[in-house]
């Protein structure tokens, strides 16, 4: 399966997470992102290691799993970081300004 070796696929994927999370309230689901990634790397690992005839061993299944998903959610929290840094609406706004108005 050569789709799971595609590292600009993975980086892909990131990008449009990003994207479909930036879209209305994404922290009332936030759960979604910390229990869907690793079940949905878990069968990639196993279709890996059922399909590819190159993959001799389920540690070699997940050494390629874990590569795609290191991309992809480095990917993933870069693209956050520079949304949040340099485009979202409130960048402007630091601590420091704020917390001498609660004093």
């Amino acid at each position: 399966m050569e789709l799971l070796h595609s590292r600009r696929l993975a980086a892909a994927l990131g990008l449009l997470s990003h994207y479909a999370l930036n879209n209305g309230e994404w922290d009332q689901s936030s759960h979604l992102l910390a229990t869907v990634p690793p079940v949905v790397f878990c069968i990639l690992a196993l279709v890996e290691y059922l399909v590819d005839p190159q993959i001799d061993s389920i540690a070699t299944a997940l050494q390629v799993t874990l590569v795609t998903a290191a991309v992809y959610l480095g990917t993933l929290i870069s693209s956050i970081l520079i949304y949040r840094a340099f485009f979202h609406r409130l960048r402007d706004v630091s601590s420091l300004k704020v917390l001498p108005n609660v004093y």
